[in-house]
């Protein structure tokens, strides 16, 4: 059993307060204040390893056994001096960063601060004095013990432990000295733990810079190196050791330093960024293409200098290099196609103008038992005229020298009058062919011999792979636009052969197995026309059930060709819905010049031929390339690196617009979207 007297020192007291002698009866002991306030002291007569636990890990002791680096046990060793008591420690709760090694001595007095539970000195220090003799773990008797809480914003807890083998009191001004060594205990925890922050965060930096795939360098204002990673010997071909007699100029071709020397001065303000271009020699005599990109940092305390990420980026530059010669080679083989073509257009023009003429006149001389071999003849020949007349114009357009020339007429009028000279090849298959226009005349701005050529190739279209039923044609007129709709109860299409619809030469049927004419350049040729003129075109089919066309033109279009003349802005969309591909184009083609692609290779096809202020991508793009593949295909062409893209996409789920972002898009638009925040986002990435 053992017997204590209970002290209460309140932190900061100038006395020490009234204290009063019990007997625990190993059970608890009560404090007698002039408020009478109740309070508990556990006292455990067993010593187990759970107990143990509870007090947590001795991090520092009085006695000369501890490290000697360690400062809390230096701190503990001048506390038992100056009070010249002959145990104090200090125990840590929970702190794995804090804690030192465990002393070898004063199990004693381990086994006695077990036995008591400490959760009482929390928040204020706690005194116990002995009455009787107690006897601890290994025959040692402590008759006085002090407790004072540890705490710190480090979010170190624990206890300053003071223990002595004779019967004392601690006086106010021992108290206080005990105080002060609390602070100092506190004040070395928070340091440590300031330390190793420090300590992680420098190993944070180091492993970032030398594990980049690009060289981190620190540059000061003559051009010196301050800092070089290690990583920078894959990019500039010198160890970070080499760098110290080293300048950012060294190395770069003469001929790039006034670019190089630019970018640095036009970053002269804190934070400015800088960015180009250069060739190097490394010291092995090897030529790089170097990309860096920095900020002015000379004001930042750590820095003082130009941080800089250096790029190797000659397998970029060889690989826009092959695409150069990919583009001009592909150029020139349109260039020969043309010309073969031409040359094929006269050599087979000749020798049929010679059969179809004389098969018109034998039509009317020869016998009725022969006129029919004649009429052969005669739609042979024509069918030859027109895959030819096919053909060429496809070249033409692929090549970009088929003009297309607006002006002024009645669309109503050439709708009629287009329909009325395929009337006859509808009824000779017994079909019929519904025409169905406003009946006041309606002025455009389009292209005469384009928009017959739509017409004609839609309907002859849907004639041929109509057999009973017919064809219907249904024109629309509104202030912007003309919307033209051509359906047909024809064999229709299957959902798998849709999106090869507009592709050369791609039909359904084919081989051995294909059931009707044709070389499948109809539908391709009117999807080029309609895009020459800023329109757009839609289908839709079900097999056996029929087909339905729909184009959308500008009222008052311009070619694609004159837009580029006109100083307005280009803008590429790249959209696989229809839908979509005309929402847009209707909301943006009267502030900018829009041309739209299907997919992400129509998008680098475009985007190679000519050049685009910016372009909007959607990131599902059905088969294929996606957005994200769009985007980084784009950037990689010539002249693109710096045009703004932006993601318009149905992904808008939290993180998505942070994850574009960081993918390289300059802007975000979730569908669905205004024609407003479209405008917005627009004006926003090209004014930036």
């Amino acid at each position: 059993m053992l017997s204590f007297r209970l002290n209460y020192w309140p932190i900061g007291a100038d006395t020490l307060p009234t204290t009063s002698r019990c007997k625990t009866g190993g059970a608890h002991a009560r404090r007698a204040t002039p408020a009478d306030e109740p309070f508990l002291m556990e006292v455990r007569p067993t010593v187990s390893h759970s107990a143990r636990g509870e007090v947590g890990p001795a991090v520092a002791s009085s006695r000369g056994d501890a490290e000697p680096d360690d400062q809390l046990s230096r701190m503990t060793a001048m506390a038992a001096h100056v009070l010249g008591v002959p145990v104090v420690r200090i125990y840590l709760d929970g702190h794995e960063a804090m804690r030192a090694r465990r002393a070898r001595h004063h199990d004693a007095f381990d086994d006695f601060v077990a036995r008591i539970d400490l959760s009482t000195a929390a928040s204020r220090p706690v005194v116990l004095e002995h009455d009787d003799e107690s006897v601890g773990g290994d025959g040692a008797v402590i008759r006085s013990f002090a407790a004072f809480p540890i705490r710190s914003r480090c979010g170190a807890e624990g206890h300053f432990c003071v223990g002595d083998y004779r019967e004392r009191s601690f006086g106010p001004d021992e108290l206080a000295l005990m105080e002060r060594f609390v602070s100092l205990a506190e004040a070395d925890l928070e340091q440590q733990s300031a330390l190793l922050q420090l300590q992680f965060s420098e190993q944070r930096f180091r492993a970032v810079t030398e594990n980049a795939l690009d060289a981190v360098v620190i540059v000061d204002r003559f051009g010196g190196f301050r800092y070089v990673s290690d990583s920078a010997f894959s990019v500039l071909g010198i160890r970070a050791r080499e760098a110290t007699d080293r300048r950012i100029v060294d190395g770069v071709l003469e001929e790039d330093l006034e670019n190089l020397e630019r970018a640095f001065s036009s970053a002269s303000g804190d934070g400015d960024l800088l960015e180009t271009e250069v060739r190097y020699i490394t010291p092995g005599g090897a030529l790089r293409h170097l990309r860096l990109r920095g900020r002015n940092l000379l004001g930042s305390p750590g820095v003082g200098g130009f941080l800089v990420h250096i790029r190797d980026a000659t397998e970029r530059i060889r690989l826009e290099e092959e695409l150069r010669t990919s583009r001009d080679r592909a150029e020139e083989m349109n260039r020969l196609k043309s010309v073969f073509l031409t040359n094929m257009s006269h050599e087979v023009r000749t020798p049929l103008t010679t059969i179809l003429g004389f098969a018109e006149i034998l039509e009317g001389e020869v016998h009725a038992d022969q006129r029919r071999f004649v009429r052969l003849i005669r739609q042979g020949g024509v069918r030859l005229l027109d895959t030819l007349t096919s053909i060429l114009d496809l070249a033409r357009l692929e090549s970009r020298s088929f003009d297309v020339v607006p002006q002024e007429f009645d669309v109503v009028r050439k709708v009629l009058e287009t329909c009325q000279l395929l009337e006859p090849l509808a009824r000779e298959k017994g079909l019929y062919l519904s025409v169905k226009t406003p009946e006041e005349p309606a002025m455009a701005l389009l292209d005469v011999s384009a928009l017959e050529r739509i017409v004609s190739n839609l309907v002859r279209n849907g004639i041929k792979f109509t057999s009973q039923g017919g064809v219907t044609l249904t024109l629309e007129v509104d202030d912007d636009d003309i919307v033209l709709h051509v359906a047909d109860t024809g064999i229709g299409m299957s959902k798998e052969f849709m999106p090869f619809l507009f592709e050369e030469f791609k039909q359904e049927s084919e081989g051995f197995s294909r059931i009707h004419e044709g070389n499948g350049l109809g539908l391709p040729i009117t999807k080029r026309l309609v895009e020459l003129m800023r329109g757009d075109i839609m289908a839709e089919s079900e097999k056996g059930t029929g087909s339905v066309f729909t184009v959308v033109l500008p009222r008052n279009g311009v070619s694609a060709h004159e837009g580029e003349e006109t100083g307005r802005t280009r803008v590429l969309v790249v959209e696989d819905n229809a839908d979509t591909r005309t929402l847009v184009n209707h909301l943006l083609r009267k502030s900018y010049e829009i041309v739209c692609a299907s997919d992400g290779e129509e998008a680098l096809r475009l985007a190679g031929e000519s050049r685009f202020e910016a372009l909007l991508v959607d990131i599902n793009l059905g088969k294929g390339k996606s957005g994200e593949d769009v985007l980084h295909a784009i950037k990689a062409l010539p002249g693109y690196d710096g045009v703004p893209v932006v993601a318009v996409t149905a992904y808008a789920m939290p993180g998505d617009r942070e994850r574009f972002f960081s993918e390289g898009f300059d802007e975000y638009v979730s569908k669905p979207f205004s024609k407003q925040r479209l405008l917005e986002a627009l004006e926003g990435v090209l004014q930036n």
